[in-house]
């Protein structure tokens, strides 16, 4: 997997959120791009915030950052598949940080990312009715 671009991102004031600066793009293994668009506010991702600490990273530093956001943006583009988004978020990871802990991220958005990405979809498609 590959980074296109750079991730430049401000974090928010309300201390959860970040906002992506600038386009960039995850190429995965199979040609598949993983948009991660200017102007995306991302909350680092599904994984709950408690895990961080324990795994030893935020979705906001480190290694597997760029990662963490192309997965907050597949949840909220609508018709993108729960299932390859995990995936490709734990492939991300595991080429740049341990396997383990690539292992344990994937675990954590399997098991809590389903509200988040009904949610996300829910919006995306309610904003997709709403264009003109």
């Amino acid at each position: 997997m590959k980074l296109n671009g750079r991730l430049v991102v401000e974090l928010l004031p309300d201390g959860r959120n970040a906002l992506v600066l600038e386009d960039c793009e995850i190429v995965d293994d199979n040609g598949r791009a993983w948009p991660i668009s200017k102007g995306l506010v991302s909350d680092g991702g599904s994984l709950p915030p408690a895990s961080w600490s324990p795994l030893g990273l935020s979705p906001f530093t480190g290694a597997c950052r760029a990662g963490f956001f192309a997965h907050d943006q597949a949840y909220q583009t609508p018709g993108v598949n729960k299932d390859q988004a995990d995936l490709m978020l734990r492939d991300y990871c595991a080429e740049t940080i341990e396997h383990w802990k690539a292992e344990a991220i994937y675990a954590g958005v399997r098991r809590c990312g389903a509200s988040s990405y009904a949610e996300d979809q829910f919006d995306a498609a309610a904003a997709l009715l709403k264009t003109p």
